[in-house]
């Protein structure tokens, strides 16, 4: 009994360093997360005149592969791509629209123990296809905006970690040949797997 104790605590005094030496400075974070996102958003439209209508829901995925740099022990920054698609439900309708974008990612993020908190922007461009019985019409929108979030590190190595992360974001869709703008807010689900390299 004593000897099991004895090597627990040399297995988790052997865990504890080495999951402080993965979020040191100079340490590179390379990995990805995919977004499954299920009835969660709202989405309000502004017109033109001014007026703002709540519309439907939203389904999406998408997938965003990220790197980042820790500038200081348990804070990183960088970057990551999301591509996405989406499908929106307009209530009451049988109006249907199908989306798919790129955006740019850039975010910092600060680690308390396995814990983090992240914040945040998104920047990019979307085609998007609405289809009204046998009518489909085609139109493309800049899109903006943040999102904040928190996050567990479930570590299956020394380096390499599975981690839920849970946030609320709110993203504007501008249409480039009207003033008309739609802005998505709500919570989102991600989970990702990440790989933590020390410095050389």
């Amino acid at each position: 009994m004593k000897k099991a104790a004895t090597i627990t605590l040399f297995l988790a005094a052997v865990f504890t360093a080495s999951f402080a030496q993965i979020t040191n400075k100079g340490n590179i974070l390379l990995g990805g997360s995919t977004n499954l996102n299920f009835g969660f958003d709202t989405e309000k439209s502004k017109l033109a005149n001014g007026s703002i209508s709540t519309d439907g829901k939203t389904t999406s995925f998408s997938i965003e592969p990220t790197a980042g740099y820790f500038i200081m022990d348990n804070l990183a920054v960088g970057a990551g791509i999301i591509l996405g698609t989406s499908t929106f439900k307009q209530d009451g309708s049988t109006s249907k629209s199908k989306t798919s974008s790129v955006q740019l990612s850039p975010f910092a993020r600060y680690y308390f123990d396995k814990f983090y908190a992240q914040g945040g922007f998104q920047l990019g461009s979307q085609k998007s296809e609405l289809s009204t019985g046998s009518t489909t019409q085609t139109s493309k929108d800049g899109i903006s905006g943040w999102l904040l979030a928190a996050g567990y590190m479930v570590l299956l190595n020394e380096s390499i970690a599975l981690e839920p992360q849970i946030g609320y974001r709110s993203i504007g869709y501008k249409n480039k040949d009207s003033d008309n703008k739609d802005i998505t807010s709500g919570l989102f689900l991600r989970l990702g797997v990440f790989i933590y390299l020390p410095k050389k």
